[in-house]
Protein backbone atom coordinates (compact mmCIF):
# COMPACT_ATOMS: atom_id res chain seq x y z
CA UNK A 1 0.00 0.00 0.00
CA UNK A 2 2.71 2.13 1.06
CA UNK A 3 4.87 1.14 -2.11
CA UNK A 4 1.89 1.94 -4.39
CA UNK A 5 1.14 5.40 -2.82
CA UNK A 6 5.06 6.20 -3.97
CA UNK A 7 5.16 4.87 -7.03
CA UNK A 8 1.46 6.75 -8.25
CA UNK A 9 2.11 9.46 -10.72
CA UNK A 10 0.07 12.22 -8.86
CA UNK A 11 2.51 11.48 -5.53
CA UNK A 12 5.62 12.15 -7.59
CA UNK A 13 9.43 12.19 -6.72
CA UNK A 14 8.37 13.81 -2.99
CA UNK A 15 7.53 10.75 -1.21
CA UNK A 16 9.94 7.56 -0.55
CA UNK A 17 8.77 4.74 2.05
CA UNK A 18 11.10 4.50 5.02
CA UNK A 19 11.76 1.67 7.40
CA UNK A 20 13.06 2.61 11.09
CA UNK A 21 15.03 -0.28 12.94
CA UNK A 22 15.18 -0.56 16.16
CA UNK A 23 14.58 -2.32 19.33
CA UNK A 24 10.80 -1.38 19.35
CA UNK A 25 10.42 -2.78 16.05
CA UNK A 26 7.28 -5.95 16.30
CA UNK A 27 9.03 -7.86 13.60
CA UNK A 28 12.36 -9.42 14.96
CA UNK A 29 13.92 -8.25 11.23
CA UNK A 30 13.48 -4.60 11.39
CA UNK A 31 15.35 -4.72 14.98
CA UNK A 32 18.92 -4.38 14.10
CA UNK A 33 20.03 -1.64 11.43
CA UNK A 34 23.08 -2.67 9.27
CA UNK A 35 24.50 -0.14 7.46
CA UNK A 36 25.73 -1.15 4.53
CA UNK A 37 29.78 -0.08 3.77
CA UNK A 38 29.30 0.73 0.19
CA UNK A 39 27.55 1.97 -2.64
CA UNK A 40 26.13 0.09 -5.48
CA UNK A 41 23.34 -1.81 -7.96
CA UNK A 42 20.90 -1.46 -4.65
CA UNK A 43 22.45 0.52 -2.21
CA UNK A 44 22.54 4.51 -3.70
CA UNK A 45 23.78 6.70 -0.82
CA UNK A 46 25.15 6.24 2.62
CA UNK A 47 24.38 8.77 5.21
CA UNK A 48 24.45 9.01 9.05
CA UNK A 49 22.67 6.08 10.30
CA UNK A 50 20.71 5.49 7.18
CA UNK A 51 20.86 4.43 3.80
CA UNK A 52 18.52 4.29 0.31
CA UNK A 53 18.13 1.71 -1.98
CA UNK A 54 16.97 1.22 -5.09
CA UNK A 55 14.14 -1.29 -4.86
CA UNK A 56 14.05 -2.67 -8.72
CA UNK A 57 10.88 -5.38 -7.97
CA UNK A 58 9.35 -1.88 -6.64
CA UNK A 59 10.67 0.09 -8.97
CA UNK A 60 10.93 2.65 -5.87
CA UNK A 61 14.53 4.13 -3.57
CA UNK A 62 13.55 3.24 0.06
CA UNK A 63 15.24 4.45 3.25
CA UNK A 64 16.24 2.41 6.01
CA UNK A 65 17.31 3.87 8.99
CA UNK A 66 18.86 3.61 12.69
CA UNK A 67 15.34 4.43 14.46
CA UNK A 68 17.90 3.89 17.64
CA UNK A 69 20.19 6.61 16.70
CA UNK A 70 18.03 9.06 15.79
CA UNK A 71 15.65 9.01 18.90
CA UNK A 72 18.95 9.81 21.58
CA UNK A 73 19.98 12.77 18.81
CA UNK A 74 16.53 13.48 19.37
CA UNK A 75 16.63 13.58 23.29
CA UNK A 76 19.77 15.55 23.15
CA UNK A 77 18.44 18.14 21.48
CA UNK A 78 15.66 18.03 23.80
CA UNK A 79 18.34 18.15 26.61
CA UNK A 80 20.62 20.86 25.67
CA UNK A 81 19.03 24.18 26.97
CA UNK A 82 17.97 26.64 24.00
CA UNK A 83 19.93 29.78 25.01
CA UNK A 84 23.27 30.10 27.04
CA UNK A 85 23.40 32.46 29.95
CA UNK A 86 24.10 35.15 27.95
CA UNK A 87 20.83 34.65 25.86
CA UNK A 88 22.32 33.50 23.18
CA UNK A 89 20.72 30.53 21.01
CA UNK A 90 22.66 27.18 21.84
CA UNK A 91 23.39 24.97 18.94
CA UNK A 92 21.95 21.46 18.49
CA UNK A 93 18.96 22.83 20.86
CA UNK A 94 15.24 21.10 20.40
CA UNK A 95 12.50 23.07 21.66
CA UNK A 96 8.92 22.66 21.28
CA UNK A 97 6.38 25.87 20.05
CA UNK A 98 5.26 28.18 22.79
CA UNK A 99 1.80 27.97 23.92
CA UNK A 100 -0.18 29.20 26.78
CA UNK A 101 -2.75 26.28 26.95
CA UNK A 102 -0.56 24.44 29.94
CA UNK A 103 -2.06 20.62 28.50
CA UNK A 104 -1.20 22.16 24.59
CA UNK A 105 2.20 19.56 24.56
CA UNK A 106 0.36 16.47 26.47
CA UNK A 107 -0.41 13.88 23.73
CA UNK A 108 3.66 14.66 22.52
CA UNK A 109 4.61 14.13 26.18
CA UNK A 110 3.18 11.28 26.53
CA UNK A 111 4.31 10.11 23.07
CA UNK A 112 7.89 10.76 23.80
CA UNK A 113 8.34 8.65 27.20
CA UNK A 114 6.46 5.82 25.40
CA UNK A 115 10.06 4.44 24.99
CA UNK A 116 12.80 4.46 27.31
CA UNK A 117 16.40 4.19 26.19
CA UNK A 118 18.98 1.41 27.74
CA UNK A 119 22.38 0.55 26.86
CA UNK A 120 23.72 -2.63 25.85
CA UNK A 121 26.94 -3.76 24.91
CA UNK A 122 26.76 -5.58 21.64
CA UNK A 123 30.31 -8.02 20.84
CA UNK A 124 32.13 -6.25 18.26
CA UNK A 125 30.38 -3.35 18.03
CA UNK A 126 30.51 -1.91 21.65
CA UNK A 127 28.11 -0.08 24.19
CA UNK A 128 24.77 1.36 21.98
CA UNK A 129 21.64 2.95 23.24
CA UNK A 130 18.50 0.61 22.46
CA UNK A 131 15.07 2.19 23.09
CA UNK A 132 12.39 -0.29 24.64
CA UNK A 133 8.61 -0.02 24.10
CA UNK A 134 6.51 0.77 27.23
CA UNK A 135 3.37 1.94 26.46
CA UNK A 136 1.79 1.73 22.47
CA UNK A 137 0.93 5.36 21.64
CA UNK A 138 4.79 6.55 20.36
CA UNK A 139 4.07 7.66 17.33
CA UNK A 140 5.13 11.27 17.61
CA UNK A 141 8.81 10.01 18.84
CA UNK A 142 8.85 8.19 15.14
CA UNK A 143 7.93 11.02 13.31
CA UNK A 144 10.50 13.21 15.47
CA UNK A 145 13.06 11.42 15.56
CA UNK A 146 12.63 10.40 10.94
CA UNK A 147 13.25 14.28 11.25
CA UNK A 148 16.47 14.17 11.91
CA UNK A 149 17.63 11.74 8.72
CA UNK A 150 14.94 13.90 7.03
CA UNK A 151 17.10 17.16 7.75
CA UNK A 152 20.81 15.27 7.20
CA UNK A 153 19.40 14.04 3.56
CA UNK A 154 18.22 17.03 2.41
CA UNK A 155 22.02 18.62 3.24
CA UNK A 156 21.03 20.26 6.95
CA UNK A 157 24.21 19.55 9.36
CA UNK A 158 25.13 20.99 12.44
CA UNK A 159 28.38 22.83 12.42
CA UNK A 160 29.70 23.29 16.37
CA UNK A 161 31.65 26.27 16.75
CA UNK A 162 35.22 25.83 17.19
CA UNK A 163 36.25 25.91 20.80
CA UNK A 164 38.13 29.35 21.78
CA UNK A 165 41.57 28.98 22.25
CA UNK A 166 42.73 28.60 25.82
CA UNK A 167 43.62 31.16 27.78
CA UNK A 168 47.05 32.67 28.41
CA UNK A 169 48.84 31.71 31.06
CA UNK A 170 48.12 34.65 33.98
CA UNK A 171 51.61 36.68 34.17
CA UNK A 172 51.96 39.27 36.48
CA UNK A 173 52.34 42.82 35.20
CA UNK A 174 55.60 44.83 34.63
CA UNK A 175 56.74 46.33 37.59
CA UNK A 176 56.17 50.07 37.26
CA UNK A 177 58.94 52.62 38.74
CA UNK A 178 58.38 55.11 41.21
CA UNK A 179 57.81 58.14 40.02
CA UNK A 180 57.57 62.00 41.18
CA UNK A 181 54.86 64.09 41.29
CA UNK A 182 55.49 65.33 37.90
CA UNK A 183 55.35 61.72 36.47
CA UNK A 184 59.38 61.58 35.99
CA UNK A 185 60.94 58.41 37.45
CA UNK A 186 62.08 58.89 40.96
CA UNK A 187 65.83 57.07 40.38
CA UNK A 188 67.66 58.82 38.57
CA UNK A 189 69.23 55.83 37.06
CA UNK A 190 65.56 55.21 35.19
CA UNK A 191 65.20 58.93 33.74
CA UNK A 192 66.24 59.35 30.11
Amino acid sequence: MVYEFCRDKESGPRFRPAIGYGMSQLFRRYRNYRKPSKTGAEVKLIGEEYHVSWLPQERLFRVDFNADYWKTRLFEGLRTPPADADGHPVDGSVELYYSTDANEHITVAKHFTAERPQETFTPGVGSEIRWIKEKRDNHYLDVAASIGWEWHLLGARLIRKPAPPPAKPNTPPPERPFLTPDGRPYLLSERD
